[in-house]
């Protein structure tokens, strides 16, 4: 039945156009008898309307470079049809007529050319031989300001002064096709039939402009696309309207003539949403996947080609020919979803023909197939406006199907809601069951937790006071005693070790610390702009003694490209690296440990690197690797192909690694150089032959890479695990007898801090090798802030008030400390107990300053501070707080209880006169520091100075420079005579820079 449909219609749409093009030929023959062709228009009193399509006369200019002095004499064809329809031209048409004005009441003639979409209209109207013609140029390529009357058509004014005949002539050019539609009225008649053409446009517009509304509102309330793509629809039908009867124009777009674009955008609008509209409402997806690719295709290839041709002369027809083969496919997805038995698919159908009738009628006149007239001109604006009625009838019956579809799915879900409804009420009870027993377990480890983290943090703050009270001694004489200079070398080197072990201590006792705020969330970062250069080149020095004690060779290697200046945290990283490369040197007992920084950027100067890879050959910085062919640290080899790292001892010519010497012309592992061509961590300078940029971009992101790698007795696959649980050892730990276990844990949380983590590959026997990488900001050298060392305080400056200072510390070290310090500078002091004698000092004696420790018996800090700030006498007293607490929040408590500043002990000499200088004003005589001064340089070696020594010692000497082997160097530079002591200075200073090298190169200009 449907395919029997089916053929009837496309019978009926076949039989519709022959029909159609049959009557077109018959209206032209039946215009061709007409009596009035190729006659002049004479002008009445008794008519004001008069059509000129069978008074015209025409001619083709296919140059279209004719003026109106060459076509005056030129052949003109006459017009057969009342509105002439030339169709899509691309040459100029000229068009004359000829009129005589016998009127004598009607004096304002207008000729209006009732069509908007010409390109261009000259028109040439005839004042005489002498005068030559009136010319006026308009169109719509041209701005709406060109035209004589301000209306959408095109109108100029026929000056009749005299009962004459005069000849007109227009140029006419169009991308469109072209209809001339020409009349003469009087202005009265004009304006009257122009009002009610507007009145009919404006009914028109009016009903679109509901119909958007109204689908509008539908789209916002049911969230259907379909109104959507409907909406879209209209509004580039009728935007499509506002151009194709000038309105637009002349009303919108005055000042942009481009109007075959505006309406080829209106044209891609309707078409593009129609197809969309299509996909949306008869759900192509879902039922039709192939068509609904091929619409999809089809809306890409009509943007394109619309777009493409826009500029071009074709753009029209492409235009009209998008318009009926896309109707046509549309028509045949809505037939095939009618077949599939989709009940809206039927009025789909029957708003489809009536606007597809009308494209074709319209399709056929622009080219010019059909007579222009009344029905053909009409046409579209009416099956425009009853395919939107049936279209709306679609979208309705659509709401219709989905109501009843959401009736029956409400009437299932109700029946699946009451078994749901029983099996949740029986699921509930189970549910609330265990809800119960598991928040009282909750409740229950809740309570003990609470419990355990209270101890736990009483425990640490009590056992931070009781072991930073001490320290606070300890460190504090040191201090003092340093200062002395009547003190031998070896008692200041004695009192150095009871410093730098008080600042252990205070460091293990800071990883304690350290690791309670990881564990509590109160850990974090400080991150400043520091020189990451200096930062290697000083550990490099504070570790390479202790390295080198144990025979151990201490390597620094970083890429070319790894920035010199960042922004991070400096302290953090620069614990974590000194844990890494301590647990380094304290389980290697032979080779050495290498460090290795490599960065990963992503700049459009410098391109993501692999993770785990550099971006030179010197440094794929991956897993288990070393940093090149240049270091393979590997347990008792070196890095070249013959040579072992013994201790100390020599293989011949292949020297081992012994302390502070390469292993072959790629190796000088020398204190603050690196393997060969990438150049030594020398203070300030880049690693190789490209300096890293002393000037980068603020913003700019890297990653930085390190691998610490030791030739140690390396880890347990087992024990792995256990590396970074605190307080937790493996065996190899607990075999050194040292460390608290602490150190890897902490480390591995600063690293997760700074935006990286640490990995660990090991094998026993071989070494291991840790690995982490951090995320730092790029800066500049401009963004150091310079710290100020700080200085010795020896006096106070002359004319200052004697201050009176009060000491309050439970421990007779503490304030003895203190006196000590301040005693000598000449500060008048007194000291007490606790806080009650302290209140007692103070109301009698007016300190200027009090040291307030804050845990005494008797009366402890909190009160004494509260009543001596709580008198007006006693604001004028500075109290600083003492205390060995290291807990955040117990300096809020403390400066809320008055005191006017917080240092905790232990504390460094320059931050208690500092502190004093911020209170009181006073001010201070320092120290003078004197410049370190530099040693001598030595001229330069050069050839002319060995020549005076015999061949055989200059061959023994190349030889021992070539295998690198200073023991030897040394002993032959005791052979040089007395006379030549210049000689071997210059030769001992390069041995002692390690630059064997050097002498290598001088020696092989001599022939041996």
């Amino acid at each position: 039945m449907n395919k029997i449909c089916i053929k009837r219609l496309l019978v009926l749409i076949m039989v519709s156009f022959c029909l159609l093009i049959s009557a077109s030929k018959i209206y032209a023959q039946n215009n061709q008898n007409l009596k009035y062709i190729n006659h002049p228009v004479i002008l009445t009193d008794e008519k004001t309307e008069y059509p000129l399509g069978l008074h015209l006369e025409i001619f083709e200019d296919k140059t279209r470079e004719l003026t109106i002095e060459d076509v005056v004499d030129r052949e003109f064809t006459p017009s057969n049809q009342k509105v002439p329809n030339l169709g899509v031209k691309t040459s100029a048409i000229w068009v004359r007529f000829r009129v005589k004005n016998q009127a004598n009441l009607t004096q304002k003639w207008i000729l209006s050319l009732n069509e908007s979409r010409i390109g261009t209209v000259d028109f040439y109207f005839d004042q005489g031989e002498k005068k030559g013609f009136k010319i006026i140029k308009t169109g719509r390529f041209l701005p709406f300001s060109t035209r004589e009357f301000n209306h959408r058509f095109f109108i100029f004014s026929l000056p009749f002064t005299e009962n004459n005949e005069k000849t007109i002539y227009l140029r006419l050019t169009s991308k469109a096709g072209l209809v001339i539609p020409l009349n003469i009225y009087s202005l009265e008649t004009f304006f009257q039939e122009d009002q009610n053409n507007i009145l009919s446009l404006g009914i028109a517009y009016g009903t679109f402009v509901i119909m958007i509304g109204y689908n509008l509102f539908l789209f916002i309330s049911l969230k259907d696309k379909s109104y959507l793509h409907f909406v879209l629809f209209i509004i580039g039908y009728l935007w499509f309207r506002l151009c194709r009867d000038g309105i637009g124009h002349q009303f919108l777009w005055n000042h942009f003539p481009n109007y075959y674009e505006i309406q080829s955008f209106a044209l891609l609008l309707m078409l593009f949403s129609w197809i969309k509209f299509t996909q949306s409402f008869l759900k192509t997806k879902k039922y039709l996947p192939q068509i609904d690719r091929f619409l999809f295709i089809l809306s890409l290839v009509l943007v394109m080609v619309i777009i493409i041709s826009m500029p071009t002369k074709w753009n029209n027809i492409s235009v009209i020919f998008n318009g009926i083969f896309i109707s046509f496919i549309i028509l045949i997805t809505a037939l095939i979803r009618w077949r599939q038995r989709y009940k809206p698919s039927k009025y789909f159908l029957l708003a489809m023909l009536s606007p597809l009738l009308g494209i074709i009628i319209r399709s056929f006149s622009a080219l010019g197939f059909i007579p222009y007239g009344f029905y053909v001109e009409n046409r579209s604006n009416f099956t425009f406006s009853l395919s939107v009625l049936l279209f709306s009838f679609a979208l309705a019956d659509r709401i219709n199907l989905i109501q009843d579809e959401k009736e029956k799915a409400q009437n299932q879900a109700l029946k699946n809601a009451e078994l749901n409804q029983k099996l949740i009420q029986e699921q509930n009870i189970v549910l609330e069951k265990k809800v119960e027993e598991r928040t009282e377990e909750l409740s229950i480890a809740k309570e003990k937790a609470e419990v355990a983290n209270q101890a736990k943090s009483s425990f640490i703050a009590n056992m931070s006071h009781e072991l930073r009270t001490p320290l606070n001694a300890i460190l504090g004489f040191s201090q003092i005693m340093m200062r002395s200079p009547t003190l031998s070398q070896e008692q200041k080197e004695n009192t150095t070790i009871i410093n730098k072990s008080g600042n252990y201590l205070l460091t293990l006792i800071n990883n304690i610390l350290d690791l309670s705020k990881i564990e509590a969330g109160k850990m974090n970062l400080n991150a400043k702009t520091f020189d990451f250069y200096s930062l290697l080149n000083e550990l490099e020095d504070l570790l390479h003694i202790t390295a080198e004690n144990k025979g151990l060779t201490l390597i620094f290697d970083h890429q070319d490209d790894v920035p010199r200046y960042i922004y991070t945290d400096e302290t953090k990283l620069r614990q974590v690296l000194i844990n890494l490369i301590n647990n380094g040197i304290k389980f290697t007992s032979e080779g050495g440990v290498s460090v290795t920084v490599g960065t990963q950027k992503e700049s459009p100067l410098n391109p993501s690197l692999e993770r785990g890879k550099s971006s030179g050959k010197n440094l794929p910085l991956e897993r288990g690797e070393s940093s090149g062919k240049n270091l393979p640290l590997e347990r008792g080899e070196s890095s070249g192909k013959n040579l072992l790292l013994e201790r100390g001892k020599s293989s011949g010519k292949n020297l081992p690694l012994e302390r502070g010497k390469s292993s072959g012309k790629n190796l000088p592992l020398e204190r603050g150089k690196s393997s060969g061509k990438n150049l030594p961590l020398e203070r300030g300078k880049s690693s190789g032959k490209n300096p890293s940029l002393e000037r980068r971009e603020s913003n700019e992101k890297a990653t930085i890479i390190f691998e610490v790698r030791d030739t140690g007795a390396g880890i347990a696959e087992a024990e792995t695990p256990k590396l970074f649980e605190a307080f937790t050892q493996t065996e190899t730990g607990k075999n050194s007898q040292e460390g608290t276990g602490l150190g890897l844990p902490i480390s591995r949380k600063f690293v997760n801090l700074m935006g990286g983590d640490i990995t660990v590959n090991t094998q026993v026997g071989k070494g291991t090798t840790f690995r982490f990488q951090i995320q730092v900001n790029v800066a500049d050298k401009t963004d150091i802030e310079i710290e100020q060392n700080p200085r010795n305080v020896i006096a106070l400056k002359p004319n200052q008030p004697r201050y009176k200072i009060l000491i309050v510390d439970d421990r007779s070290t503490n304030r003895l400390l203190l006196i000590k310090l301040l005693q000598p500078l000449g500060f008048e002091l007194k000291e007490a107990e606790n806080g009650k004698q302290a209140i007692e000092i103070w109301s009698e004696w007016q300190p200027h300053l009090i040291w307030m420790d804050m845990r005494m018996p008797v009366m402890d800090g909190y009160e004494a501070t509260q009543i001596i700030k709580g008198t007006i006498k006693g604001n004028a007293t500075a109290i600083i707080a003492l205390t060995a607490s290291v807990l955040e929040e117990q300096k809020a408590i403390i400066l809320s209880a008055g005191c006017d500043d917080f240092v905790r002990k232990p504390f460094r000499e320059s931050i208690i006169f500092e502190t004093m200088k911020k209170h009181l004003g006073v001010e201070y005589i320092y120290q003078q520091e004197t410049p370190d001064q530099t040693p001598t340089e030595l001229p330069n070696l050069k050839v002319e100075d060995l020549e005076k020594m015999p061949s055989e010692w200059l061959e023994e000497l190349y030889d021992a420079a070539k295998a690198l082997d200073d023991d030897t160097i040394l002993e032959l530079i005791e052979q040089i005579p007395v006379e030549q002591s210049l000689l071997a200075e210059k030769l001992t200073n390069l041995v002692d820079n390690f630059q064997l090298k050097t002498i290598r190169q001088l020696l092989e200009s001599f022939d041996f």
